[in-house]
């Protein structure tokens, strides 16, 4: 890290998509600035917050990682446990298991090897790039979870499908690394490549 990128400050993006009842609307990230201390005495140290890191966001060249308070085993964890299809399906169709959940952060977390996110998240999560000294926009946050929201229409429990899942993936974050990814929804005037 060179000099001119050290700060004593922390650059947080916090999701809250509970408010909006959508992990696509843009309202739901808030940027933020907090002191070191702060970040350290309150997300950090806390034993209650677990760091997840966004698979995806690194696959796009962005060390980004996801502070949660509240989360709950997934099917991305039940899946790779070998957990039966039927049963995975049954779990979803469960309005408790969804109820509340913060959509948002839960793409966020998603493995790309299976689809799934290994936690369904509640509550606020608190996303920084690397350390959280280096800038991160909402609208890179809002671009990570919007391609995978995308990219979940490949995904099913088929073995073939994950495959072309993966590869699908893999290919819109190597087209983020170049700013020519853009969603299905289109951009809507957020910049998702922090450029701005």
């Amino acid at each position: 890290m060179t000099e001119q990128n050290k700060s004593s400050v922390v650059n947080v993006v916090e999701v809250d998509s509970r408010k909006s009842g959508t992990s696509s609307c843009f309202s739901s990230y808030q940027e933020k600035s907090v002191s070191e201390k702060f970040w350290k005495d309150n997300i950090l140290d806390n034993p209650k917050i677990t760091m997840i890191p966004c698979i995806v966001g690194q696959d796009c060249g962005l060390d980004i990682k996801v502070y949660v308070m509240k989360k709950r085993e997934g099917l991305g964890s039940f899946y790779q446990k070998g957990g039966p299809i039927e049963v995975q399906m049954g779990m979803m169709s469960n309005p408790g298991i969804l109820a509340g959940n913060n959509g948002a952060a839960t793409y966020l977390t998603v493995n790309p090897a299976c689809g799934l996110a290994d936690w369904i998240i509640y509550g606020k999560a608190f996303v920084v790039r690397d350390d959280g000294r280096y800038p991160l926009s909402r609208g890179q946050v809002w671009g990570i979870q919007e391609m995978v929201n995308c990219a979940m229409d490949t995904y099913n429990m088929d073995p073939e499908n994950i495959q072309r899942g993966q590869e699908t993936l893999q290919q819109w974050a190597t087209q983020y690394q170049t700013q020519s990814w853009t969603p299905h929804s289109g951009l809507g005037g957020v910049d998702i490549y922090g450029s701005k």
